[in-house]
Protein backbone atom coordinates (compact mmCIF):
# COMPACT_ATOMS: atom_id res chain seq x y z
CA UNK A 1 0.00 0.00 0.00
CA UNK A 2 2.90 2.23 0.87
CA UNK A 3 3.92 2.13 -2.98
CA UNK A 4 0.89 2.73 -4.36
CA UNK A 5 0.33 6.05 -2.22
CA UNK A 6 3.82 7.24 -3.07
CA UNK A 7 3.00 6.70 -6.63
CA UNK A 8 -0.65 8.42 -6.34
CA UNK A 9 1.67 11.31 -4.63
CA UNK A 10 4.07 11.38 -7.37
CA UNK A 11 1.59 11.63 -9.80
CA UNK A 12 -0.24 14.09 -8.51
CA UNK A 13 2.89 16.65 -8.35
CA UNK A 14 3.10 15.34 -11.80
CA UNK A 15 -0.32 16.68 -12.71
CA UNK A 16 -0.27 19.72 -10.54
CA UNK A 17 2.61 21.01 -12.65
CA UNK A 18 0.40 21.23 -16.00
CA UNK A 19 -2.00 24.20 -16.08
CA UNK A 20 -4.36 25.16 -19.10
CA UNK A 21 -2.38 28.02 -20.06
CA UNK A 22 0.99 26.46 -20.42
CA UNK A 23 2.42 25.21 -23.61
CA UNK A 24 4.41 22.44 -23.40
CA UNK A 25 7.92 21.31 -25.41
CA UNK A 26 8.72 17.39 -24.88
CA UNK A 27 12.32 17.43 -26.00
CA UNK A 28 13.40 13.69 -27.01
CA UNK A 29 16.24 11.94 -28.45
CA UNK A 30 14.27 10.16 -31.11
CA UNK A 31 14.52 6.35 -30.77
CA UNK A 32 11.33 4.05 -30.05
CA UNK A 33 11.07 4.48 -26.66
CA UNK A 34 11.77 8.19 -26.11
CA UNK A 35 9.02 8.27 -28.82
CA UNK A 36 6.10 6.10 -27.10
CA UNK A 37 7.20 7.91 -23.86
CA UNK A 38 6.95 11.30 -25.03
CA UNK A 39 3.25 10.60 -26.66
CA UNK A 40 2.47 9.41 -23.31
CA UNK A 41 3.24 12.23 -21.43
CA UNK A 42 1.54 14.17 -24.29
CA UNK A 43 -1.83 12.16 -23.69
CA UNK A 44 -1.16 13.37 -20.01
CA UNK A 45 -0.57 16.99 -20.02
CA UNK A 46 -3.51 17.15 -22.71
CA UNK A 47 -6.02 15.57 -20.41
CA UNK A 48 -4.91 18.51 -17.71
CA UNK A 49 -6.17 20.78 -20.45
CA UNK A 50 -2.43 22.08 -21.45
CA UNK A 51 -1.03 22.00 -25.06
CA UNK A 52 2.38 19.90 -25.65
CA UNK A 53 4.11 19.59 -28.67
CA UNK A 54 6.98 17.00 -29.35
CA UNK A 55 10.77 18.05 -30.63
CA UNK A 56 13.46 15.87 -31.35
CA UNK A 57 17.08 16.69 -31.15
CA UNK A 58 18.80 14.13 -33.54
CA UNK A 59 18.62 13.40 -37.35
CA UNK A 60 16.01 10.70 -37.96
CA UNK A 61 17.27 9.07 -40.68
CA UNK A 62 17.12 4.73 -39.28
CA UNK A 63 14.23 3.00 -41.00
CA UNK A 64 12.22 1.48 -38.60
CA UNK A 65 12.14 4.84 -36.82
CA UNK A 66 10.90 6.77 -39.67
CA UNK A 67 8.33 3.96 -40.11
CA UNK A 68 7.01 4.20 -36.99
CA UNK A 69 6.83 7.46 -37.17
CA UNK A 70 5.02 7.42 -40.46
CA UNK A 71 2.80 4.37 -39.18
CA UNK A 72 1.71 5.39 -35.45
CA UNK A 73 0.98 9.01 -36.73
CA UNK A 74 3.89 10.44 -34.23
CA UNK A 75 3.45 14.23 -34.21
CA UNK A 76 7.03 15.86 -33.67
CA UNK A 77 9.54 18.54 -35.14
CA UNK A 78 13.32 19.19 -35.47
CA UNK A 79 14.30 20.75 -32.56
CA UNK A 80 16.17 24.43 -33.60
CA UNK A 81 17.69 27.45 -31.53
CA UNK A 82 13.95 29.39 -32.12
CA UNK A 83 11.72 26.55 -31.30
CA UNK A 84 12.12 26.97 -27.24
CA UNK A 85 10.93 30.73 -27.52
CA UNK A 86 7.07 29.17 -28.60
CA UNK A 87 7.20 27.29 -25.09
CA UNK A 88 6.61 28.09 -21.41
CA UNK A 89 7.50 24.56 -20.30
CA UNK A 90 9.67 21.75 -20.86
CA UNK A 91 9.95 18.24 -20.50
CA UNK A 92 12.80 15.80 -21.29
CA UNK A 93 11.66 11.94 -21.39
CA UNK A 94 14.06 9.15 -22.48
CA UNK A 95 17.52 11.32 -21.50
CA UNK A 96 18.67 13.61 -19.18
CA UNK A 97 19.88 17.43 -19.52
CA UNK A 98 23.68 16.45 -19.77
CA UNK A 99 23.01 14.48 -22.94
CA UNK A 100 21.18 17.51 -24.54
CA UNK A 101 24.07 20.00 -24.93
CA UNK A 102 22.31 22.12 -27.61
CA UNK A 103 20.09 23.67 -25.13
CA UNK A 104 22.01 24.08 -21.77
CA UNK A 105 20.52 27.53 -20.77
CA UNK A 106 16.71 25.46 -21.03
CA UNK A 107 15.05 24.97 -17.49
CA UNK A 108 13.31 21.93 -17.62
CA UNK A 109 10.38 21.23 -16.13
CA UNK A 110 10.00 17.39 -15.77
CA UNK A 111 12.33 15.03 -16.33
CA UNK A 112 11.58 11.52 -17.19
CA UNK A 113 14.35 8.90 -17.81
CA UNK A 114 15.22 5.12 -16.79
CA UNK A 115 18.81 5.82 -17.65
CA UNK A 116 21.87 5.90 -14.81
CA UNK A 117 21.98 9.09 -13.28
CA UNK A 118 25.83 10.88 -13.93
CA UNK A 119 28.12 11.07 -11.23
CA UNK A 120 27.65 14.67 -10.79
CA UNK A 121 24.28 14.19 -9.23
CA UNK A 122 20.61 13.62 -10.61
CA UNK A 123 18.74 16.16 -12.83
CA UNK A 124 17.53 19.61 -11.15
CA UNK A 125 13.85 20.64 -11.95
CA UNK A 126 10.26 21.01 -10.43
CA UNK A 127 9.55 17.32 -11.28
CA UNK A 128 12.58 14.32 -11.63
CA UNK A 129 11.71 10.35 -12.29
CA UNK A 130 14.96 8.53 -13.08
CA UNK A 131 14.37 4.65 -12.80
CA UNK A 132 17.89 3.15 -14.03
CA UNK A 133 15.87 -0.15 -12.17
CA UNK A 134 12.95 -0.34 -15.14
CA UNK A 135 14.06 -1.77 -18.53
CA UNK A 136 12.85 1.33 -20.49
CA UNK A 137 11.05 4.61 -20.39
CA UNK A 138 7.87 3.54 -21.75
CA UNK A 139 7.48 0.95 -18.93
CA UNK A 140 7.34 4.02 -16.52
CA UNK A 141 4.84 6.08 -18.90
CA UNK A 142 2.57 2.89 -18.95
CA UNK A 143 2.67 2.85 -15.23
CA UNK A 144 1.64 6.57 -14.97
CA UNK A 145 -0.98 6.22 -17.99
CA UNK A 146 -2.52 2.97 -15.62
CA UNK A 147 -2.49 4.96 -12.36
CA UNK A 148 -4.02 8.32 -13.83
CA UNK A 149 -6.99 6.24 -15.39
CA UNK A 150 -5.90 7.21 -19.12
CA UNK A 151 -6.87 4.84 -21.27
CA UNK A 152 -4.38 4.52 -24.38
CA UNK A 153 -6.16 4.40 -28.02
CA UNK A 154 -3.99 2.14 -30.32
CA UNK A 155 -1.63 4.42 -31.65
CA UNK A 156 -0.56 4.86 -28.15
CA UNK A 157 -0.62 1.61 -26.96
CA UNK A 158 1.72 0.31 -29.58
CA UNK A 159 4.20 3.39 -29.59
CA UNK A 160 4.45 2.53 -25.68
CA UNK A 161 5.03 -1.62 -26.27
CA UNK A 162 7.38 -1.16 -29.12
CA UNK A 163 9.31 1.52 -26.89
CA UNK A 164 9.80 -1.36 -23.84
CA UNK A 165 10.32 -3.88 -26.50
CA UNK A 166 13.14 -2.19 -28.05
CA UNK A 167 14.98 -1.04 -24.52
CA UNK A 168 14.25 -4.27 -22.88
CA UNK A 169 16.01 -6.73 -25.97
CA UNK A 170 12.08 -7.90 -26.24
CA UNK A 171 11.59 -8.79 -22.72
CA UNK A 172 15.21 -10.82 -22.95
CA UNK A 173 16.89 -8.26 -20.14
CA UNK A 174 15.90 -8.26 -16.91
CA UNK A 175 14.94 -5.30 -14.84
CA UNK A 176 12.71 -4.97 -11.70
CA UNK A 177 9.08 -6.40 -12.00
CA UNK A 178 6.53 -3.91 -12.64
Amino acid sequence: MAIFRLLTEKLHALTALVRPQDRWLIVITADPDAMGSAMALRQIIRKRGAHADIAHTNEVSRPDNLSMIRSLRIPMTRLTPTLPQRYTRFAMVDSQPHHCTDFPKTRFDIILDHHPIPASGPPKAAYVEVRPDYGSCSTLLTEYLYNLRIRPGKLLATALLYGIKTDTGSFTRHFCDV
